[in-house]
């Protein structure tokens, strides 16, 4: 087996806020963003020797964003809350050429094929924590999820027709209840 050459490139930022409203009241906002413009690989044809022969490259750029809120309040006794908000975002670009030399990248006989897709995700959670005494802790929550892909293209073969994909989307909620006991000796029971 002959390995081909491949690389890439990734740029990423984040930034994040933290505030305390009081002892018991915390705010935090995130967000950020990884873009990848370059993103490629060649492999070599099975009569490819170690310095030369045909094949194929594929390039996959790609960029992805994300923000975040979350919201704690520890109330008075027993009721720990954290509520919040979070969305995510993704773009995608698949692009594959056949090569006379899979040695040079740049060594391009045609487009063979090629995508192009985005979606989107929102979601929104609320948990508390209540304290029913020194040694039990119970949790309940949940979380709705909706998400959709869109803007979905292919060309599947050189030559093929384009496919243009129907956005999709969906939506789901999940719950949460769980309980800890702390028993003696420090065992925890969960």
């Amino acid at each position: 087996f002959i390995g081909g050459p491949g690389g890439g490139s990734s740029y990423t930022a984040g930034a994040q806020f933290l505030h305390a409203f009081s002892p018991n009241s915390h705010l935090r906002i995130a967000g950020g963003m990884m873009d990848q413009p370059l993103e490629w690989f060649t492999t070599p044809a099975s009569s490819a020797t170690l310095m030369a022969g045909t094949g194929t490259t594929a390039d996959r750029p790609s960029r992805s964003w994300y923000s975040d809120g979350q919201w704690n309040l520890i109330g008075s006794g027993r009721h720990n809350i954290v509520t919040g908000a979070a969305m995510r975002g993704n773009r995608s670009t698949g692009i594959e050429y056949d090569l006379s030399n899979y040695a040079l990248r740049d060594s391009h006989l045609r487009r063979t094929a090629s995508s192009f897709g985005r979606d989107s995700s929102q979601a929104i959670f609320v948990q508390d924590r209540i304290t029913l005494g020194s040694r039990l802790q119970l949790t309940a929550g949940g979380r709705y999820d909706r998400w959709k892909s869109f803007d979905g293209s292919a060309v599947p073969s050189f030559g093929a027709d384009p496919i243009s994909y129907s956005s999709r989307r969906a939506g789901s909620f999940s719950g949460k209840i769980a309980a800890l006991f702390e028993g003696p000796d420090g065992w925890i029971f969960r």
